[in-house]
């Protein structure tokens, strides 16, 4: 079976992770990824084992006639029996005009966003997916509304491989070492620079909570049009000493085992990976309340609401560093709960 793989981005976010957890179990059939935005060497390294090739396609809106053209032309030189989409928004749909009334093809959506802008758009994008989409999928139920305006998609979980991402008192100690952590309490996130993971709330909270925790450190994980101006701000609020930007990793893994507590703040989400790989990881989680309350599988996880200030976020983490019990492993309570990799192999058995 010939499958392709359409998403906006390439880099290492959520949505990026599960098509590489996607692609490493079906890799018995012939998968190749298109992307329309950016790419970074870390992801497609990572990725480029397990499938055929990757197309990089015109953006839409960048280059609108160009980007006719080559979709048409692209459709008549590559056949496929499934085209995928993995999209934040409606308009990835946009990817498959050419092939609309073609019978022999099945076109597939799956939306990992519940919130987005562009509004009128995503309204009329919406109304070509549930016509010309024969299999619609979500995250979470939320994902499901916001993407086809109807909570009826296939809900499938954004698993993860559990034992990677297991609590390992080890690794925890030798990433700890590495980065000079002994004796710190370490806070962590792991995202994007994008507007959505509201890295600058983060920063306001972490100036507060050094006022509490003086020993405390923050690390960034990840990359992003917003990195250097987070840099900056951390520069002017003169904390950039206790704020570690490790840019984009590929032992995300083991980063995990040296937080104390996962913070994520975001203005909106689907279902986020990060979430369930911090629970896996042991780590004490701290979420804004706009998050699907379905990524409360253990008694890590803990919310608040965004309308309160970074004072208030920051007496949250104090409490959260004095009662929080000691790191352990929650794999097998992730593994019932469906978010391990069999579930989503068995939901796609049928399709596959």
């Amino acid at each position: 079976m010939k499958i392709l793989l359409v998403t906006s981005t390439l880099l290492m976010g959520g949505t990026e992770r599960y098509i590489l957890n996607f692609v490493k179990n079906f890799k018995e059939n012939e998968i190749d990824i298109a992307f329309f935005r950016w790419s970074d060497d870390a992801m497609t390294n990572i990725i480029t084992p397990y499938i055929g090739d990757i197309y990089h396609l015109p953006y839409y809106i960048a280059h609108p006639i160009r980007f006719v053209n080559f979709m048409k032309k692209f459709y008549r030189e590559h056949s496929y029996d499934i085209v995928y989409c993995h999209a934040n928004h409606g308009s990835t749909i946009f990817y498959t005009f050419p092939i609309w009334n073609r019978e022999n093809v099945l076109i597939m959506y799956h939306s990992h966003n519940s919130h987005g802008n562009r509004k009128l758009l995503q309204f009329l994008c919406r109304i070509i997916i549930n016509k010309v989409c024969i299999k619609r999928f979500a995250c979470s139920k939320e994902a499901s509304i916001y993407m086809y305006d109807s909570d009826q998609a296939t809900i499938i979980n954004n698993s993860i491989d559990i034992d990677e991402y297991r609590y390992q008192y080890d690794i925890r100690q030798e990433i700890r070492a590495t980065y000079g952590l002994d004796g710190h309490y370490v806070i962590g996130h792991v995202g994007q620079f994008s507007e959505r993971k509201n890295h600058k709330f983060i920063i306001k909270i972490f100036e507060s909570v050094l006022r509490k925790i003086p020993n405390a450190i923050l690390m960034l994980v990840g990359t992003g049009e917003l990195m250097e101006d987070i840099q900056k701000s951390a520069t002017e609020l003169r904390i950039d000493q206790n704020i570690l930007f490790i840019g984009n990793s590929d032992e995300v893994n083991k980063l995990y085992q040296a937080f104390d507590l996962f913070l994520l703040p975001s203005l909106y989400e689907g279902l986020p990976f990060v979430g369930i790989e911090a629970q896996a990881s042991g780590t004490c989680c701290l979420l804004s309340d706009v998050i699907s309350k379905d990524i409360k599988i253990t008694p890590l996880v803990h919310f608040m609401s965004l309308e309160r200030s970074p004072e208030e976020w920051a007496e949250y983490v104090t409490q959260l560093s004095i009662s929080s019990p000691n790191k352990q492993d929650y794999s097998e309570m992730l593994e019932a709960a469906g978010f391990g990799l069999n579930n989503m192999k068995s939901m796609y058995k049928d399709i596959f």
